[in-house]
């Protein structure tokens, strides 16, 4: 019967300590009471820290990968722009191609060229020049071309 009033005690303290809502501000806690109310406090500041660290590797994570892309980002642009220029040289070679080619055609074929597409033919291509001097063919009725070349070539 004493173990049960003892423990009838406990829990009526318990009850009117930590459950019911104090009604005087007179009320001073007990030690046992601020270290049950306390606890509950330690461990949201634990949880809070560890939060705060896994948002701080996140963040790091996020970080690093926004640096990886940049840097993706830059490779991309420099290989972009160095294709922009082979593709702008190769034009420009493909249009002196076509140029030197069609002044060839044109001399095989026995047709009058402008002297400065004749020059032209044999300063960029000498063999292919030769070439279509040596297949020229006569032509009773040659056309007279007008240069493929611009003023500044």
């Amino acid at each position: 019967m004493v173990n049960n009033v003892s423990a009838h005690n406990r829990i009526h303290h318990h009850i009117e300590t930590q459950i019911r809502p104090r009604s005087r501000q007179s009320q001073k806690p007990t030690p046992q009471a601020e270290i049950t109310n306390i606890n509950p406090l330690i461990e949201m500041f634990s949880n809070l820290t560890l939060i705060s660290r896994q948002q701080t590797q996140q963040m790091q994570c996020i970080e690093d990968q926004t640096t990886v892309l940049c840097h993706f980002t830059t490779m991309i642009r420099e290989q972009t722009e160095q294709m922009r220029r082979q593709t702008e040289v190769l034009a420009e070679e493909s249009e002196r191609m076509r140029k030197l080619l069609l002044i060839a055609t044109r001399i095989a074929a026995g047709d009058n060229v402008p002297p400065q597409d004749k020059e032209f033919l044999m300063t960029h291509a000498p063999d292919m020049y030769r070439i279509a001097i040596s297949a020229r063919v006569e032509n009773d009725n040659p056309q007279n071309h007008e240069s493929v070349l611009e003023e500044s070539e």
